[in-house]
């Protein structure tokens, strides 16, 4: 609700009235340029993270508890990995959010 006030004193602050301000909005609901370019590596990025999420446990546990006796540096090591990559991957989510409201700001 406090967006949509929000968005509604910005527009009666810029002087959008009516048919103006509807199409102003409309517009600015559109995916386009950068914005377009980036949707299927954001929905990429989103669905390894989950994977990457829910395959943690399973990879674990499969390791052989004999190795996990005798070498545990093995599930530490492909634990911190792991860790790693969904790390990385929410970085490059939030830089791809980043990206989207700068070009929308531009406008």
């Amino acid at each position: 609700m406090s967006n949509t006030l929000t968005l509604s004193r910005l527009t009666l602050g810029a002087g959008w009235e009516g048919d103006e301000a509807l199409k102003r909005s409309d517009e600015m609901t559109k995916i386009k340029g950068v914005k377009k370019a980036l949707l299927w590596p954001y929905i990429g990025l989103i669905l390894g993270m989950r994977l990457v999420s829910m395959g943690r446990t399973p990879i674990l546990a499969a390791i052989p508890g004999h190795i996990i006796k005798d070498v545990p540096e093995i599930p530490f090591i492909i634990y911190c990995t792991l860790m790693f990559l969904s790390v990385v991957l929410s970085r490059f989510v939030a830089l791809f959010k980043f990206l989207g409201s700068s070009e929308q700001l531009k406008r």
